[in-house]
C-alpha cells in the first residue's frame, strides 16, 4: 500500500484550492474568497485563457468578440467598429471605412438612403452639393445634368437655351420656347444649407401648355439647328450629313449629344463627313488607319511609350483640313 508524504498531501490540497478559484477562457471572475461567480465578458470583450482576472481585454477598433470571447475577429461587410464594441451597420448618409473602424460621410455627389448600404452616384438629372446626403435632389427647371455623381447642375443659359423640365439629365432637353408645358427657369438651383433641396420649378401653377415667346430657328432643307455654345449664343443650321464637327448631328459642349465631332478622333489627321458618318483620310505617324477608315489606332509597337500617354486628339491640322461644308440659316436666334 502506498503512501504520501503529508507535505505533499498538502500541496495537492493547496492547489486544487486555488484551481477552484479560476474561471474559464471567455469569462471574467466577481466576488471574493469562495463567493464568486464567472460570467461572460461584455460584448467586444475578450479572455483567451483561464484565470482569476475580474475583467476582460477590449476588442480593438475594426474588430469584436468572437461568440465565447475567447479572441476578437474582424468586422466585415458593411459593418465597423470603434474598440470594445459590437460590429455595427453605418447610418444612412455614410458608408464604412476601408479598415472597418467607422464611417465616412457620402462625399457630396453621392448619397446613401439606406443603414448599412453603400455611397453611390446620383443619377444623370439629379445632383447633391452636401456631405452625407439620403438623397440627391432633381436639378431645377432650367438647368441640367448630363453626368452621374454630380454636385451640381449646369445652366441651360450657358448654352444659349432658356428652359428645360426639372430633372433633366442631357443638354438636349434645354429649349427655346416653353412649348409643351414647361416651368419658368428656376433663377438658381443651389443646395440649402439645411441639405434639403432647392424648389424644382418656381412658384404658381404648372403643366398647363404656354404661348411660345420665341419662333423656332428655321434652316433650310437638309440642315439642322445646333446650338452654339460660346459667345451670344443662338444656333447655326448645319448640315450633319457633311460636316465633320457636327457629324451625324448636333455635338455638345461636353461632347456628348446625336453627332460626332470626327475632328476630335484620336491621331486624325484629315477626316471628312460621309452621309452622317465619320470617314478618315489620314492619321499621324506612328498611327494607322483602321479597315473601315473610322478611327485611327496606334501601332502595336507604339503602345506604352511615354510619348504617347496622352494620344493626339486631332487639333489644328484637323480643324484646317475639314470639308468647307457652309452652313447656311434663314434665321438665327441671339
Amino acid at each position: 500500500m502506498l503512501f504520501s508524504a503529508p507535505g505533499v498531501v498538502l500541496a495537492a490540497l493547496l492547489a486544487q484550492s486555488a484551481f477552484a478559484t479560476y474561471c474559464p477562457a471567455g469569462k471574467y471572475r466577481v466576488g471574493s474568497g469562495s463567493n464568486y461567480q464567472c460570467l461572460d465578458c461584455p460584448t467586444g470583450q475578450y479572455n483567451p485563457t483561464m484565470s482569476t482576472s475580474t475583467s476582460c481585454q477590449v476588442c480593438p477598433a475594426g474588430k469584436t468578440n468572437t461568440s465565447d470571447h475567447t479572441d476578437c475577429t474582424s468586422c466585415t461587410g458593411q459593418t465597423y467598429s470603434t474598440g470594445g464594441t459590437s460590429c455595427m451597420l453605418c447610418p444612412a448618409g455614410q458608408e464604412v471605412t476601408s479598415n472597418h473602424k467607422g464611417c465616412n460621410k457620402c462625399q457630396p455627389g453621392k448619397f446613401n438612403p439606406t443603414q448599412g448600404g453603400q455611397c453611390q452616384d446620383c443619377p444623370a438629372g439629379k445632383f447633391t452639393s452636401v456631405s452625407g446626403a439620403k438623397s440627391c435632389c432633381d436639378c431645377c427647371a432650367g438647368f441640367y445634368s448630363s453626368n452621374q455623381g454630380s454636385s451640381s447642375c449646369s445652366k441651360c443659359a450657358d448654352l444659349g437655351y432658356v428652359y428645360s423640365a426639372a430633372g433633366s439629365d442631357s443638354w438636349n432637353d434645354c429649349k427655346q420656347t416653353r412649348d409643351g408645358g414647361l416651368p419658368d427657369k428656376a433663377s438658381s438651383c443651389d443646395q440649402p444649407a439645411n441639405n434639403s433641396c432647392p424648389p424644382a420649378t418656381p412658384g404658381g401653377p404648372q403643366g398647363s401648355p404656354i404661348t411660345r415667346k420665341r419662333r423656332d430657328v428655321e434652316c433650310a432643307a437638309g440642315f439642322t439647328a445646333c446650338a452654339r455654345f460660346f459667345g451670344r449664343g443662338g444656333f447655326d443650321c448645319v448640315d450633319t450629313k457633311n460636316d465633320p464637327e457636327s457629324c451625324g448631328g448636333c455635338v455638345g459642349p461636353d461632347g456628348k449629344g446625336t453627332g460626332t465631332d470626327c475632328t476630335t478622333i484620336k491621331g486624325v489627321i484629315v477626316t471628312r463627313c460621309v452621309q452622317g458618318s465619320c470617314v478618315i483620310d489620314s492619321c499621324r505617324k506612328r498611327w494607322i488607319r483602321s479597315l473601315d477608315s473610322t478611327s485611327c489606332d496606334l501601332l502595336p509597337h507604339e503602345i506604352g511609350r511615354p510619348e504617347h500617354t496622352s494620344p493626339y486628339t486631332g487639333g489644328t491640322d484637323a480643324k484646317k483640313m475639314r470639308s468647307s461644308a457652309k452652313r447656311v440659316c434663314r434665321a438665327n436666334i441671339y
